[in-house]
């Protein structure tokens, strides 16, 4: 079974990807939004989706090795975002600490690319308001790449909701 989603909260997709094992469908792959299952026992995996591109290369390969050795298996990497599953319960990060340092890289990494999609968005759309010639080809991309940056500063206030959720609780 193949489903189409697209995901910018690692919650979210975690959560899709959970109920999706307790219906008794195991991910077997994903490639840009398009997650192939297969059927399993129900509730035979947990899924974790974890921010990698923080890492170099020395930690990357450490942090794979332990979570190898704890039985946990790489679905798929993406860019900075990597998806395992292990069977029975697991969790990546345990700690109010970790979860913050986690929740912080995560907001601060779509905080850099929301501003270089306003600043993208910005040189595509004030050219043709201000010289009114033929030139709403990037009118209308500076309006995509707006709508880019809103969904992005979104995920930034919502990771700043969660990290004050969690210094909260500490």
């Amino acid at each position: 079974m193949i489903k189409f989603r697209w995901y910018y909260d690692k919650d979210i997709e975690e959560d899709f990807l959970n109920n999706m094992s307790k219906r008794g469908y195991e991910l077997v792959d994903f490639f840009l939004g398009f997650y192939t299952f297969k059927k399993c026992e129900p509730n035979e995996y947990t899924y974790r989706v974890d921010l990698i591109g923080n890492k170099n290369r020395e930690e990357l390969e450490d942090y794979m090795e332990i979570l190898k050795d704890s039985g946990a298996i790489l679905i798929r990497r993406w860019g900075s975002w990597a998806t395992f599953k292990k069977r029975g319960e697991f969790e990546l990060y345990t700690d109010k600490d970790s979860q913050i340092k986690l929740y912080t890289q995560i907001r601060n990494m779509f905080g850099y690319i929301s501003v270089i999609e306003l600043v993208c968005s910005l040189i595509n759309i004030i050219p043709p308001c201000i010289y009114k010639y033929p030139y709403f080809g990037n009118l209308y991309v500076g309006i995509l790449l707006g709508l880019i940056f809103l969904v992005l500063i979104i995920q930034v206030f919502k990771c700043n909701r969660k990290i004050k959720i969690l210094k909260n609780n500490i």
